[in-house]
């Protein structure tokens, strides 16, 4: 639950700043960017099931369950990546 509640906060935010500063269009780029992360976040166990072809490509075929706790953390490094990126490039610039 813990995860589930600090996700919304992230998003919630990441839409304020959005709409705050970029208007409908920044809105709703950053909505279509965090649905995947949440999604991941929210239905790890769920998307870790999920087996079989998906794509249009003829090589897009997962054979294997994936853990749950890692399709959470792959979602939380998404949800975050434009974080560590803004700290990286306050970093070096």
């Amino acid at each position: 639950m813990k995860n589930k509640i600090s996700s919304l906060t992230v998003i919630v935010i990441y839409l304020l700043i959005a709409s705050i500063f970029g208007g409908g269009e920044l809105f709703l780029r950053t909505f279509l960017f965090i649905l995947l992360p949440f999604v991941c976040i929210w239905f790890g166990n769920e998307m870790g099931e999920m087996t079989g072809i998906f794509g249009m490509r003829a090589g897009a075929m997962i054979t294997e369950k994936s853990p749950g706790n890692m399709v959470v953390f792959m979602g939380w490094i998404l949800l975050l990546l434009p974080i560590i990126i803004l700290l990286i490039q306050t970093i070096i610039y």
